[in-house]
């Protein structure tokens, strides 16, 4: 099983009666399991998607509850002992997408978009061919369309971004619907338009174009 993240971590189930070295360890993410294995040996636990009723998060660490009524927290480390407050938003976001259902390919993509978005104002059309895997033709549409709702401009092979309109297209991606697909009459927003149309339709009703999912 692929995993999609993997780190250090102290990792708790409540209610704790103390901050043990034991609990300190690496967590493994994949497409459908949490795993956490201690550094020193004799914890070990593996939380299913499927079995995660709510998840939460403060400034300290991310809270996990189960269908079955456990309670755990997750506290990101840099290294063995330094605590990584930083990383909580990201595991947190991707627990949610994975506890949603989340294609693993498509958040792969959407979080390497982020990513790339956040350190260069200045991105290759062909570099987003290759992320999307599509033509050359079908990508230039998602960025002229891109270019048209958030105020990014195209030069030559390039999309050219700025700050504000980053962050504003980044909480778009951060607050895409859930999405059922394995249930008929799912829906989904057409990339172009923005209409809310069936996830079944290969082309969109309203604008004609195709339902392409990134």
């Amino acid at each position: 099983m692929t995993n999609i993240y993997e780190g250090w971590a102290r990792f708790y189930q409540e209610p704790r009666s103390t901050f043990s070295i034991k609990k300190t360890g690496f967590i493994f993410i994949s497409e459908n399991l949490l795993t956490f294995k201690s550094y020193e040996k004799g914890v070990f636990y593996e939380i299913p998607f499927s079995q995660m009723k709510d998840i939460s998060m403060d400034k300290y660490c991310i809270k996990i509850f189960t269908e079955n009524g456990n309670e755990y927290s997750l506290f990101p480390l840099k290294n063995k002992t330094t605590q990584d407050k930083k990383r909580i938003p990201y595991i947190f976001n991707m627990l949610t997408e994975l506890r949603k259902g989340q294609p693993i390919e498509e958040l792969r993509i959407i979080e390497k978009l982020k990513q790339i978005m956040k350190v260069s104002s200045k991105i290759s059309v062909k570099m987003l061919k290759e992320l999307f895997k599509l033509e050359i033709g079908k990508t230039y549409e998602i960025v002229y369309n891109w270019a048209s709702k958030f105020g990014f401009t195209v030069e030559g092979d390039y999309l050219i971004v700025n700050e504000s309109a980053v962050l504003e297209f980044i909480k778009l991606l951060d607050d895409r619907p859930e999405v059922d697909t394995k249930i008929e009459g799912g829906k989904t927003n057409c990339s172009y338009c923005g209409n809310s149309i069936e996830v079944s339709l290969k082309i969109c009703p309203y604008c004609g174009n195709e339902n392409v999912k990134f």
